[in-house]
């Protein structure tokens, strides 16, 4: 253990040391567009989880299937990110602005798919998978996009808006399907018409939320915030490996 501790400060402090003669740390005002952008989709992105929770009688009646058929909507968010998460990160690593696009595209496209698909099923399960698939990435951007992004002493303000904004849209999608179909119990006309508006209006959304994403996030600043940003965007893999091979390396020296 004090091998592994004296090894690691060793070369944290060297590499620090180098780094700091070398290259200027700079925080940029980009870095509150690209929070910005994601809170905007991570919240639009959130929308669709929970949409028909509130309303699954209503929901049924719309699709014609019973409730557990409605259910199953918000459960594809939880399988595609089972599969697929795992797969998030090493384009988040290489490419957080392209990852993101990827997301909000998705979730745009599943979003569009819902309210075109109208009252058939099949297409609109389509939909929530494509949103699911955009899903997979939004727990682990908040920590990418703060640690590019943001001077340490900001980071915990950024990473909790950024997954503070999807809780958000969580409620507001609740509160919304809650208060509007609040008194429409039994009458399918209304019904219809209030769930075509209502996926209207989140597919809106959701487009706002991809140009935003498109205009606004870049994959990292020309110049890193602070040292833990070179080490975690320039440098990661060979660091890891670099601290790794001395530790090791003088492990066996002193044994």
């Amino acid at each position: 253990m004090l091998v592994y501790n004296s090894s690691f400060d060793e070369f944290m402090l060297k590499a620090k040391h180098d780094s700091t003669e070398k290259q200027e740390y700079k925080v940029y005002q980009q870095r509150w567009l690209v929070l910005l952008a994601f809170c905007a989709f991570t919240f639009c992105n959130a929308l669709g989880f929970v949409q028909y929770t509130p309303i699954l009688k209503m929901a049924a009646s719309y699709y014609d299937v019973d409730e557990d058929g409605v259910a199953w909507f918000s459960i594809c968010y939880y399988i595609t990110y089972f599969l697929l998460a795992p797969f998030s990160i090493k384009p988040l690593d290489i490419r957080l602005d392209y990852s993101l696009f990827f997301a909000a595209f998705l979730t745009s496209l599943g979003q569009w798919t819902i309210y075109l698909a109208h009252q058939n099923y099949a297409i609109a399960m389509i939909g929530f998978v494509f949103i699911g698939i955009g899903q997979i990435f939004i727990l682990a951007a908040p920590a990418y996009i703060s640690d590019r992004w943001f001077p340490v002493h900001e980071r915990t303000v950024s990473t909790c808006l950024g997954s503070f904004l999807n809780l958000l849209g969580l409620n507001f999608s609740i509160f919304y399907s809650s208060i509007t179909f609040e008194e429409l119990s039994g009458q399918l006309d209304n019904i219809i018409k209030e769930i075509d508006f209502m996926n209207l209006i989140y597919s809106i959304m959701n487009t706002v939320a991809f140009l935003m994403c498109l205009l606004m996030i870049k994959n990292k600043p020309p110049s890193p915030p602070s040292f833990s940003a070179v080490i975690i965007y320039v440098n990661y893999f060979g660091f890891r490996k670099n601290v790794n091979n001395e530790i090791i390396q003088k492990s066996f020296q002193e044994s």
